[in-house]
Formats: C-alpha cells, structure tokens, sequence
C-alpha cells in the first residue's frame, strides 16, 4: 500500500467518525442563529437533557452553579442569582458594591417555563430591548429545554455582526449548564 492510499484510509475512516459524531449530536441539540436584519437577531436552542423538567429547571435558576465567571460584570460567577419572583430576575452583586440587574423576570411557570426581558453584557448599554424565553417540556425519558432569545431596536452596532458574538457566549453557558447536570 502506498503512502497516499494509507492517508487516505486514514482520512475516511476519521471522517466516518467525525460524520457519525455530528448525527449524534444533531439529535440531541440544535442551536444557533436563527435569524438576523437590520434592527434584530434571534437565537435559538433546544436541548434534550437526561433529567426531569423539575430537576432541569431547579438547576437553571441555580444559575451561579453554571454560568461561566467570565462572562460577569464582577468575575465570579458566585455573584449571580434568579430570583424567581414578582420583581424577579437574573441579578449580580458582588461584596464591593456592585449590583446589575442582568435580565427582568417577565413570566414564571414553575418547572415549565421562564421569560425574561433585557439586554445580556454589552447589549445594556445599547437603545435595545431583548426576549429570552426558556421551556422545560417532558419527554418520554428526560426534558427538551428550548431557549429563545430574540435582541431588537436601534442599536449603534451592526446585529449581522453582533448576533454570532452573543450567540458563541450563550453556546458557551448553555454547554457549562449541561455539563453540570
């Protein structure tokens, strides 16, 4: 056998791999931009995670367990909480003083289903205004968490631009949550 045969063997046989690896994770996940113009982005994901709606979404509100501390305004992750409640929200305060409120509570179902408005990071200090919704639905063996989150209004950035930059960091925590679970 030449060495470009065994190149090539070697080849197709990691992209058999590599092929059989992206159908697995296609079933289980999808994620990603979902639309972008002028004056808006959504991002959509849907996992299926190997837990009960309760226990997926007793998780999720536990937020500084998973979110990732570079992604705060303070560092450390251990300052965030959710507070599931009338004025309710996704919060960061840390011991020298600072306080953000990251997203407003909206909507509540307990175990199915939270709604949030605001924009995440560098997205305050932008004239927009953004949506995440986050449902926990039963499967037969687990719980699909689907999570939308749309930006929009007039912004001084271009959203073609911004909506991979949001879209890679929200990847990043919805990763660190599932590999917590």
């Amino acid at each position: 056998m030449c060495i470009t045969n065994a190149i090539a063997e070697i080849l197709m046989k990691n992209l058999v791999l590599i092929i059989l690896a992206a159908l697995l994770w296609s079933q289980t996940a999808s994620a990603g931009v979902k639309s972008v113009s002028e004056d808006q982005f959504t991002l959509q994901y849907q996992y299926e995670l190997p837990i009960t709606p309760t226990m997926a979404y007793a998780r999720f509100v536990a937020v500084s367990h998973w979110w990732l501390s570079s992604h705060t305004f303070s560092g450390d992750a251990k300052n965030l909480r959710i507070k599931v409640e009338p004025n309710g929200g996704l919060f960061e305060r840390s011991a020298n003083g600072l306080m953000v409120e990251h997203l407003r509570l909206v909507y509540a179902q307990p175990h199915q289903q939270l709604r949030f408005k605001g924009g995440l990071g560098p997205l305050q200090s932008q004239p927009v205004s953004g949506v995440m919704t986050v449902t926990f639905e039963a499967l037969e063996q687990g719980t699909k968490m689907s999570i939308d989150y749309q930006v929009y209004g007039s912004a001084q950035f271009d959203y073609a631009q911004w909506a991979p930059i949001v879209d890679g960091v929200l990847q990043a925590q919805w990763q660190s949550y599932r590999s917590k679970l």
